[in-house]
């Protein structure tokens, strides 16, 4: 078999979970499943005749022209959507930066308003090409998979699709982790203790993730303003949003006890997830957070977002946050650090179930049921 994966264009400077997948999947389909996979941006230069299936990867980063010339060809379309609606975002930019949003908010609460928003903002999204040309792309592929039926009900509910066209071609896709990093107690301990001697670290709040405003590390910091917690933040500056960079910079300075480190290789980010009393991801959305997913590999204490599908993967083992609400921030965290240890039944259950390995022989079973 040989597939074809088409991904974002800036997959090779800005690195996130959808790479990772995309990396892990090819990786273990190639050696383990005799798959022959090509990863690619675009379809310039691209012999279609030469694959059985092509794997698109992320909904909104889908290049329309691109679907449609592989539709035209006749081959198989697999699409992994990877999407939640992060509309609540745009809300709270907009109470900052719109005087009547902000007017609204002053008069209304910022909970009505912020429906007020979203119910606006869903209606003319509906009438926009945008959404008109993802939600074609869903029914029109030939099979769907979801990382979670959490994902897979917010996609049929925000496009306002019937099950026929997306449940009955649709196969949940867990995310995973690359097991053979977590697998030794031992080598695990000697990477946190690692840690600790190079960055003077230990016992601290942690945030692994590319530092933009869907991942909450500004309210990470608000949240934690009045207390003693070491906060460690670990990750890159994301190109696109230099301003935010610079709030969660000033912030961290701000409120002092906070480490910001640019990103890590694998090796020194297990060390962090061991030497954390818990890992933080405050975002705006997640499915679930590859981050919270080696953080509990690693055995650390995991507060996610509440929105999203991290229920779907952690359930009752993780504490959960409202990422609109730094009080709710904090109270997560101040739970989650007052249990005496992460317990190892999640552990195992992300090295039992939740793994590329699973999530690849998952993938190829898909491949051959559509084939």
């Amino acid at each position: 078999m040989k597939a074809l994966f088409i991904v974002r264009p800036d997959w090779n400077f800005v690195s996130g979970g959808d790479v990772i997948q995309v990396q892990e999947t090819s990786s273990i389909l190639n050696d383990q499943f005799l798959v022959e996979t090509d990863i690619v941006s675009t379809l310039w230069n691209i012999d279609l005749a030469k694959y059985d299936l092509v794997h698109f990867f992320h909904l909104p980063a889908i290049n329309v022209d691109d679907f449609n010339a592989v539709k035209r060809y006749g081959i198989p379309i697999v699409v992994s959507p990877i999407f939640w609606d992060t509309t609540e975002l745009w809300f709270e930019d907009a109470v900052v930066q719109k005087p009547v949003w902000r007017g609204m908010d002053s008069i209304l609460g910022r909970k009505a308003s912020r429906k007020l928003y979203l119910n606006w903002q869903a209606s003319k999204l509906r009438r926009s090409s945008s959404w008109k040309t993802n939600r074609r792309i869903l029914q029109q592929s030939d099979l769907l998979l979801p990382n979670s039926k959490t994902e897979m009900k917010h996609l049929t509910d925000y496009f306002k699709l019937c099950g026929c066209e997306t449940l009955d071609k649709a196969k949940v896709i867990h995310n995973g982790v690359n097991k053979e990093f977590f697998r030794d107690l031992e080598s695990l301990r000697e990477k946190g203790h690692a840690f600790e001697a190079k960055h003077g670290v230990n016992q601290f709040v942690l945030e692994v993730a590319r530092i933009e405003k869907a991942k909450g590390q500004a309210s990470l910091i608000k949240s934690l303003m009045e207390t003693d917690h070491l906060l460690v933040i670990i990750g890159n500056p994301s190109p696109y949003e230099s301003d935010y960079v610079k709030s969660v910079q000033n912030l961290s300075r701000q409120r002092g006890n906070t480490v910001v480190i640019s990103g890590l290789p694998q090796e020194e980010l297990i060390g962090a997830y061991v030497s954390a009393k818990v890992h933080v991801l405050p975002s705006w959305r997640e499915t679930p957070g590859l981050v919270s997913l080696e953080a509990a590999a690693a055995g650390c204490k995991i507060v996610s977002t509440e929105l999203g599908s991290a229920k779907d993967y952690f359930g009752a083992f993780a504490t959960y946050c409202d990422p609109r609400d730094p009080n709710s921030i904090r109270s997560a965290i101040e739970q989650s650090a007052a249990k005496q240890t992460a317990p190892d039944a999640l552990r195992n259950l992300i090295l039992t179930k939740f793994t590329w390995e699973v999530a690849a022989r998952e993938t190829y079973s898909a491949y051959q049921g559509l084939l």
